[in-house]
């Protein structure tokens, strides 16, 4: 199946990037609501605690594709646009020669500091020994290095421009090892049965994934030929920004995790940690917007259509603020009683530090939306490296500062650094794509509903 033109083709794929995305919210939200209670009664907050920190490290192997899967889902994007199959065919091959490669390396890398490295008493962590600490950052690294195998799988379907289905297998895989680790813990199991289960569950959706993008583009094989150092220097620019994407985010996501535990103990890390989960929701959604805007936007480019470009960004950033608004109002006011109810009163969304991660979420959201045109045609250096400094930055702060001031230094240094970059993002997104900041920011006033009419087909 290959990537249909014109206005009947983009209301397909949208109408299925959006199925896609509903299916993944749905067990994305499950997991999320789901997983806090059923860890707090079966381990307390003690253990869930220790987890969420062992949990935070694996994180770190992220990066370890060097950013090559997501500049290339890009690449191959632009390039099927363009008819040009053969060299789509090249850029999947040769990444995948690329990840497989530095994630043997990094993999190895993780198993000598899980065995050789004292991290249970590094991380302040009493109730896991050193030999469950090895076993779970050990499975835990080899959960990160099958999670990239089974994303450069879905950028194939980014590319053929069934991104719908890619992201429904994602989250249907997600959705199996949660399954899978509940059982586990219901039955009594520990962190290591826990890290067991997701390492299973992830590799059963990598064979289905396999499978299917095989239906889906039969011509996207893997193969002992096929690398081209030609084309892997052609991504390594862009491969190194998506990197500065991941770095930011772990020192972001992680980097507050491990700052806590270490310096508050791990039962301080479960009101922040929860808190994030809650706000990072949101987020979530509005990445659902970014995984229909980014291919579209990156075939349009591929075609050299530059009006497309910009009409599909505004669209995008305009649905993207009006779920902003809606769930920002939802969660200023009851904010307290859904995480009360979430957390069978365990957790309270304490102020100040549940509207300073409210307003870090309000920033966050605005960049990533700003950054999503940017991200179609692989032009990410500039706000990576800011992106890494920022939260670098952030980083030293807390380090300094936690002990002194609490969990809320930790949220005031990532709305810094959150509310810094989306001023940035914001200004070279309207650069690159040669909009007016004045129509574009009156385009974004006005409440998306005619995107229902055009997706029923009325126009």
């Amino acid at each position: 199946m290959s990537v249909q033109p014109g206005m009947g083709g983009l209301r397909r794929r949208v109408l299925k990037g959006i199925g896609g995305q509903a299916f993944g919210q749905l067990a994305g939200f499950f997991v999320q609501l789901a997983g806090v209670p059923l860890y707090l009664a079966f381990w307390g907050v003690d253990l869930y605690g220790e987890w969420l920190i062992l949990a935070a490290l694996p994180g770190w192997l992220t990066i370890s594709d060097l950013g090559f899967t997501t500049a290339t889902a890009h690449a191959m994007t632009m390039e099927i646009a363009a008819g040009d199959r053969a060299a789509a065919l090249t850029s999947f091959r040769t990444t995948w020669w690329l990840v497989s490669g530095l994630s043997l390396l990094v993999g190895l890398a993780a198993a000598a500091v899980a065995l050789w490295m004292p991290l249970d008493i590094w991380l302040n962590l009493s109730l896991l020994g050193a030999g469950d600490t090895a076993i779970i950052v050990l499975l835990l690294a080899l959960h990160v290095v099958l999670n990239l195998q089974t994303g450069l799988l879905n950028a194939g379907f980014h590319a053929e421009g069934e991104y719908g289905e890619g992201v429904a297998l994602l989250s249907l895989a997600r959705l199996v090892e949660f399954i899978l680790v509940a059982i586990a813990v219901v039955a009594g199991a520990g962190p290591v049965g826990a890290a067991t289960a997701l390492v299973v569950g992830r590799m059963t959706a990598w064979l289905f994934m396999r499978w299917r993008l095989y239906r889906v583009a039969s011509w996207l094989s893997f193969g002992l030929g096929g690398f081209s150092a030609a084309t892997a220097r052609r991504l390594f620019g862009p491969a190194l920004g998506f990197t500065g994407y991941l770095v930011g985010h772990a020192l972001s996501i992680q980097g507050p995790i491990l700052i806590i535990g270490a310096t508050l103990g791990p039962a301080a890390v479960v009101p922040f940690a929860t808190l994030r989960t809650l706000l990072r929701m949101v987020q979530q959604v509005l990445q659902s917007v970014s995984t229909v805007a980014r291919p579209e936007i990156g075939l349009a480019a591929g075609r050299g259509d530059r009006h497309l470009m910009r009409r599909l960004n505004r669209e995008a950033c305009r649905v993207a603020l009006w779920l902003l608004v809606g769930a920002t109002a939802v969660l200023v006011p009851f904010g307290d009683y859904i995480v009360s109810l979430w957390t069978v009163g365990r957790v309270a969304a304490a102020q100040p530090l549940f509207g300073v991660l409210t307003a870090a979420m309000v920033a966050t959201a605005i960049w990533h939306a700003a950054s999503w045109a940017l991200q179609a045609v692989n032009r990410v250096q500039g706000q990576a490296i800011l992106y890494v400094a920022l939260n670098s930055a952030a980083i030293v702060v807390m380090v300094a500062f936690t002990a002194r001031f609490g969990l809320i230094l930790p949220a005031l240094a990532l709305l810094a650094a959150d509310a810094v970059l989306a001023v940035f993002v914001v200004w070279q997104s309207l650069k690159y794509l040669e909009e007016r900041p004045a129509a574009f920011l009156a385009s974004l006033l006005v409440p998306p509903f005619h995107i229902l009419g055009y997706l029923r087909g009325r126009h």
